[in-house]
């Protein structure tokens, strides 16, 4: 049992690294006006927007955009349905229906574009949000100096065990 927590210790610790540089995608900055908000609404029946955001260095990026119920009681609600993509300048990278997530791998450093179009649902109007994080892919350096992390750790691990012997 001991020789087990002390091969998964490593293990653990190497996993939580990886794990803790997920990062939101923000700020965004909508088409309306509160650049800082993840969410837009629209009165009309039909409605589009945009969602920008950059990248500092290439990243894998988990997203998708949701049109929430925002309910004000006595059936006055906002809420829409539609599509989104994801662009870089004119160029499309994907897109899909609202409450269906897109994941990309390895996107570079850049400026993007989330591209929604919907149609209103609620008695009151549309109401569109994204959710979404990056996280950066590790360079080779990084695995490298993981693997020689853990290549000392089990020498260190195998000449105790020796010298307990």
């Amino acid at each position: 049992m001991r020789q087990l927590v002390k091969k998964l210790i490593p293990l653990v610790i190497a996993g939580a690294a990886v794990s803790a540089n997920a990062s939101p995608l923000g700020p965004l900055s909508s088409s309306s006006l509160t650049p800082t908000k993840a969410l837009e609404t629209f009165s009309s029946i039909v409605g589009s927007g945009t969602f920008e955001f950059s990248l500092d260095t290439m990243s894998n990026v988990n997203l998708e955009v949701f049109g929430p119920l925002i309910d004000f009681g006595l059936n006055r609600t906002f809420r829409a349905t539609g599509v989104y993509g994801l662009f870089s300048g004119t160029t499309s990278l994907g897109a899909t229906s609202f409450n269906s997530p897109l994941t990309f791998t390895g996107l570079a450093a850049g400026d993007y574009t989330i591209a929604w179009a919907g149609v209103k649902v609620g008695t009151l109007g549309g109401a569109v949000g994204v959710a979404g994080y990056a996280v950066p892919v590790p360079e080779p350096e990084t695995y490298a100096m993981l693997l020689a992390g853990l290549g000392m750790m089990g020498l260190i691990a195998r000449r105790r065990s020796r010298q307990i012997s």
